[in-house]
């Protein structure tokens, strides 16, 4: 039994009709069409490339959200550290946060924290109240340090917190430790990333320095 496939013509202004024999040199034979599958490989592509482009996006939008919690957290303890000093020195809480906030704009720097910083403090002078404006700015840094440190000022306004400049000496102390626990955590992802890489490297090394002698000892 012979089976064929055709695929069905049409010409421009009409259809040709082709008659099909049963049977050739003996065998029967079997016709049918073929069937156009392309469109749901198309389909799988496009869906396969929907799937990768948002995957890249999340991938980015967590880097990103990673080098800005860096920044912060890296940032804190010189921002407690100032701020204590400059309540010890008997400026009010918002001159202190004021005069951070000018002298990152005098530095022409870039920085979220500070950043943030400033934005609290366009929020206090378009009228958002001081305590509020302290806790929101702790919500959108996100950190618990920042969360405690937008708290604690806060508490202060509304309470009357006693040695709020001994508070914030003894959170500078205690982040600067945090910070060299962090840093000492960054220096071990990079060693562990610069490992592969090394790894090659030597590989590559070992097959240059090897190769020659191989190819000696083969003729």
């Amino acid at each position: 039994m012979l089976t064929y496939q055709i695929e069905s013509a049409q010409e421009e202004g009409g259809s040709e009709t082709i008659l099909l024999p049963d049977s050739l040199l003996g065998e029967s034979v079997i016709w049918y069409s073929v069937k156009d599958d392309r469109w749901l490989l198309i389909a799988l592509l496009t869906v396969a490339a929907l799937c990768a482009m948002t995957f890249g996006k999340r991938q980015e939008e967590e880097k990103e959200r990673a080098k800005r919690e860096r920044v912060l957290q890296l940032a804190y303890p010189d921002i407690v550290s100032r701020l204590g000093l400059y309540m010890g020195a008997g400026i009010s809480m918002r001159n202190a946060w004021e005069r951070i906030v000018e002298s990152y704009e005098e530095s022409g720097a870039s920085n979220d924290a500070y950043e943030e910083m400033r934005v609290m403090l366009r929020e206090m002078r378009s009228g958002v109240a001081e305590g509020a404006a302290y806790e929101r700015f702790g919500s959108r840094c996100r950190l618990p340090s920042y969360l405690k440190l937008g708290t604690l000022l806060s508490q202060n306004l509304r309470k009357g917190t006693r040695n709020l400049s001994g508070l914030l000496q003894e959170e500078s102390r205690e982040a600067f430790e945090n910070r060299k626990a962090y840093a000492k955590k960054l220096g071990e992802e990079c060693e562990s990333k610069l490992l592969l890489p090394m790894l090659l490297m030597l590989l590559t090394v070992l097959i240059m320095i090897m190769y020659p002698a191989v190819v000696s000892f083969q003729s």
